[in-house]
């Protein structure tokens, strides 16, 4: 008999929706591996009744429709009978609660009833979030001390899960990296660098520098279009791709037209298709996304997909000192790693660029580094091994 492993959640991939992807993942890692996986939405947006049941990708989901928090008060009641009901009949060797989310100290009490084994996947910006209210913060310890595994997902979440338990319950601690979704980049990579330039209508002969993001302050986008100024009156002919949407979009159109660089750079609102937002990544040369961690209100790169997925597609990295990224990005051997508040920031960052584009063997042994790091240690197989090897 499979061993059997619900997910909790409050976000899973809709029909009609596919894009929240850290959750399913997951559960296609388990399924692949022999698992027999059920997945509990307690956050559905499109769904008529509150309470459904469908299926995704072969996976079978129970949704409980997502509500403003007055109203999502009121069904509890109804929702805990339902979820009760789904546990007791499932029998699970172990149930994963995915992210921090307030929304299970309603249910904890019957998933630990209901389950030999618990575990919980913690990202940078839930855990980080905790310290905004000091009432849900108490809650969610006291729910960690009682889980049998906690598994964030990058070394700077490792850390703020040891600033939340107590040093006994360290041995509970567990790190799994997030993958990167293989199948996806490989379809790129099955195309030649001119191929993905051709089909996306890009120049053919000129460097290309890549930055997917919401576009926040935050993000440090204008830092790299200030270097590229530099770059620009060097004569070093660039086009930089910024695929995203967001409320700086305005202001770095406008800086990059003070900078004299707009003909040099593309904004793009958004790829529909994953594969072909994989294509934009195939047809550059370089990934550039300076992050910083805020405080207030709390904003960080727990994890940092986007890098992942440049290095795994053998793009060098220019990356801000936020969160995660440390896990993702090797300073100087995958990618280089800048702090937003450092002195002569743009010349720095003016100054790798130019090297990655003007040094062949240089750009080489990042590009193959980055791949080969990120193919090694980024891989749901492996993640969804770990949570197999400590939870059956």
């Amino acid at each position: 008999m499979k061993e059997k492993i619900t997910i909790v959640c409050t976000a899973f991939p809709e029909i009609n929706n596919p894009k929240v992807i850290f959750t399913f993942e997951m559960a296609k890692a388990l399924k692949d591996a022999g698992i027999d996986m059920e997945v509990v939405d307690l956050g559905a947006l499109h769904i008529q009744s509150d309470i459904a049941e469908n299926e995704y990708n072969g996976i079978k989901i129970y949704r409980f429709k997502r509500k403003a928090r007055s109203a999502y008060f009121k069904s509890i009641l109804k929702y805990r009978k339902e979820l009760k009901r789904i546990l007791k009949q499932r029998e699970s060797d172990a149930i994963v609660l995915s992210f921090l989310r307030w929304e299970y100290i309603f249910y904890f009490d019957l998933i630990r009833k209901n389950s030999k084994k618990i575990g919980w996947i913690v990202h940078g910006q839930d855990a980080m979030c905790l310290w905004e209210n000091k009432f849900i913060t108490t809650i969610k310890r006291r729910m960690l001390k009682r889980v049998d595994n906690v598994f964030p997902v990058s070394d700077y979440t490792k850390f703020l899960v040891e600033t939340i338990l107590p040093p006994k319950e360290y041995h509970k601690i567990v790190l799994n990296y997030n993958g990167v979704d293989k199948e996806k980049c490989n379809k790129a990579l099955n195309l030649s660098k001119e191929a993905a330039r051709a089909y996306l209508s890009l120049p053919e002969d000129i460097k290309i520098v890549l930055s997917v993001s919401e576009l926040k302050k935050r993000k440090g986008i204008d830092e790299i279009l200030r270097a590229e100024k530099i770059i620009k009156e060097k004569q070093i002919e660039f086009l930089h791709i910024i695929i995203g949407r967001g409320d700086e979009r305005q202001y770095l159109m406008k800086l990059a037209k003070d900078l004299g660089i707009s003909n040099s750079v593309k904004f793009i609102d958004f790829v529909e298709s994953g594969e072909d937002l994989m294509k934009y990544f195939r047809a550059a040369d370089v990934f550039a996304l300076l992050s910083k961690t805020m405080y207030k209100p709390t904003a960080v790169e727990g994890f940092g997909i986007v890098y992942a997925e440049a290095g795994y597609m053998g793009l060098p990295v220019i990356a801000g000192k936020s969160g995660g990224v440390n896990s993702v990005v090797l300073d100087g051997y995958t990618g280089f790693i800048f702090d937003q508040n450092e002195s002569q920031l743009t010349l720095k960052i003016a100054d790798k660029l130019i090297q990655l584009y003007t040094n062949k063997d240089f750009y080489n042994f990042i590009s193959i580094n980055a791949h080969d790091f990120i193919e090694t240690k980024f891989d749901w197989k492996l993640y969804g091994e770990k949570l197999i090897e400590n939870l059956i």
